[in-house]
């Protein structure tokens, strides 16, 4: 459950794209959020514009907050409680990851791009600084994907590539936290990416009861439900709390286009997924699938880091 949640802002309205998100996880979860601007050295405006503009978003904040306090089971009177805002000076990247682990923060929230700030950013630098090193998840907006009404009750559809390990699983816990509080008609997709079969080329069509066709087909159709197997499992995991599931298995040879051509043709408003998995069950290294699927995904994406302990894990 998210209790504290952490925004920074670089001054941009790209960046404060992401406020819309930030409220609706603030009203849901009851959450602390702070609104953070790091005011680096060489900034062309004083520090007293960055203390003005931060002060000034989070009464916004709070304003909008407040108008859809009355559909939640937020007081209004809690709402000036939740939203405190905060300028801190040093290096962009590190200074959030710093605040984040010594705030005890439980999300941050991060525009993908910023354009024209208080500052000198170079906010989709800054994200991926910040995504790729933090323990803290990580929930990316594109702002070209976005406006200032996100739906009440967001997120409703979301999308969850696993990729067979303990660690690709993690994101599940989050998921049931997201679902769990007071949503109602969402659900989950459960996707798979099940690697085509490997094919002896000599196949003895001579001797054999199936054609080559019918033999291409049945190992594919036994590559798939393999993956429905083992999706099947978490879907349960997921159904018993409550939580409607679907489950796919997509075939393919490389995970990164399969999984964002899934994306690009599905209305799912968010997709969440580890940062890493990579077992004996799949040889996507999957790290390096969650950085190629920021890069061309405009869908929210919640980035969740396994635990330093998984790394340990042998999956079986």
């Amino acid at each position: 459950m998210y209790k504290k949640i952490l925004v920074p802002l670089d001054g941009s309205e790209l960046a404060e794209k992401v406020l819309p998100y930030a409220i609706q996880l603030t009203a849901r979860f009851q959450a602390e959020t702070i609104l953070l601007h790091v005011f680096a050295a060489g900034e062309p405006q004083p520090l007293g514009m960055s203390k003005a503009y931060i002060k000034h978003t989070a009464e916004k904040v709070r304003e909008q907050l407040q108008e859809i306090a009355p559909k939640s089971k937020l007081s209004v009177g809690k709402v000036p409680m939740l939203i405190k805002s905060e300028v801190i000076a040093g290096d962009a990247a590190s200074s959030i990851l710093k605040y984040a682990e010594e705030s005890k923060i439980d999300l941050i929230i991060m525009s993908k791009h910023g354009q024209s700030g208080i500052g000198h950013w170079l906010m989709g630098s800054i994200a991926h600084k910040v995504f790729s090193v933090s323990r803290i998840p990580v929930l990316i907006i594109h702002p070209v994907n976005t406006d200032n009404t996100v739906q009440s009750g967001w997120p409703r559809n979301v999308l969850v590539p696993l990729d067979g390990s303990k660690m690709s699983e993690t994101v599940l816990n989050h998921v049931e936290d997201l679902f769990n509080q007071e949503q109602r008609g969402g659900e989950v997709t459960l996707v798979k990416v099940s690697e085509p079969p490997d094919l002896i080329a000599d196949y003895p069509a001579a001797i054999m009861r199936l054609s080559w066709d019918e033999h291409v087909k049945q190992a594919t159709s036994a590559a798939k439900e393999a993956s429905l197997v083992y999706l099947g499992e978490k879907q349960k995991q997921l159904e018993a709390k409550g939580i409607k599931v679907n489950i796919e298995a997509v075939l393919g040879e490389n995970a990164i286009p399969a999984i964002t051509r899934y994306i690009r043709e599905h209305p799912f408003d968010l997709v969440a997924m580890t940062t890493h998995g990579h077992s004996r069950m799949s040889v996507w290294p999957w790290g390096h699938v969650a950085d190629r699927i920021i890069q061309v995904n405009i869908k929210p994406l919640l980035l969740i880091r396994p635990p330093a302990n998984m790394a340990s894990i042998n999956d079986q």
